[in-house]
């Protein structure tokens, strides 16, 4: 148990030889509650409760493991439902809903959990030469730890390419598979230019979940700002819409008005459906 200065709890935690072990409660300046949370053997296990200062819930979690797990909610501050997520030891995976005050739908999201090899990923600046010699004496100076003003003005007549290159590297021509090992050590040759890399940092990154259903956005008087559809992290079709319900950009599908009817299809089997019911004469025709 702590106190602050006033001789209110600030604080409850328990331990077992020295680790969090079981509820931990903190209390604001005026002794409110204002979090409680679980801790199993010192992770976070069970509910994680977030309070505000009248009270009431907005944030009630859930957590296994030391990790997010089940469904999460998120509440306005009077305690109206906000948000739900989805999620499964740290990866998201289900739906995740956001709502206006009014309750009615702001957005939705679909994802899914994966197994997945880890992405390597570069930072790193390319210096493109006309010749494999200059190329060759630049990844001296540079690899020599000299100044780069040094080296490119020791070269400056030699119309050097300079770019620097961020993100994920491996998808470049210049530096795809072991053409990175290659630049850092020797000239890689790319069209008519030799490349010579220096890389600041390259780690590996795994990707725990991708986009995968439904992905909605709705104005605040319930009509549709956009629709799309992810299949393993890839858009298959999207459509966008202005505040009329004007259809603006649309990609994979036929356009639409946005209209509830117009829902776009989320499978196949529901575009023939859908496409079977409007072929369909009516009666007395």
């Amino acid at each position: 148990m702590t106190y602050n200065a006033k001789g209110d709890t600030a604080k409850f935690e328990k331990y077992t030889d020295g680790v969090l072990n079981g509820p931990k409660i903190t209390y604001d300046s005026k002794g409110v509650r204002s979090k409680q949370v679980n801790y199993v053997n010192g992770l976070l296990d069970g509910a994680f409760l977030v309070y505000n200062r009248e009270g009431k819930i907005i944030e009630e979690l859930n957590f296994k493991e030391g990790k997010k797990h089940g469904i999460q909610h998120y509440y306005y501050d009077d305690g109206v439902l906000l948000r739900t997520e989805t999620w499964d030891m740290d990866s998201r995976n289900g739906e995740f809903k956001t709502l206006f005050y009014n309750q009615t739908l702001q957005s939705i999201e679909n994802y899914k959990k994966v197994t997945a090899k880890p992405n390597q990923y570069v930072t790193a600046e390319l210096y493109g030469c006309p010749t494999k010699e200059i190329a060759e004496a630049l990844g001296q100076m540079l690899y020599d730890k000299k100044p780069k003003k040094q080296a490119l003005d020791s070269l400056k007549d030699a119309n050097i390419v300079v770019s620097q290159l961020r993100g994920e590297a491996l998808n470049e021509t210049v530096l795809k598979g072991n053409n990175l090992a290659k630049g850092v050590n020797r000239p890689i040759k790319s069209g008519k230019l030799y490349y010579i890399a220096v890389v600041s940092e390259l780690k590996s990154m795994t990707k725990m979940e991708v986009r995968e259903g439904a992905f909605e956005e709705r104005f605040p008087d319930g009509k549709i700002k956009s629709r799309a559809i992810y299949k393993n992290d890839i858009l298959i079709e999207e459509h966008v819409f202005d505040e009329q319900g004007r259809e603006i950009r649309t990609f994979g599908g036929t356009p639409n008005s946005g209209k509830e009817d117009d829902a776009m299809p989320t499978t196949p089997k529901q575009k023939k459906e859908k496409e079977k019911k409007k072929k369909e004469p009516k009666k007395g025709e």
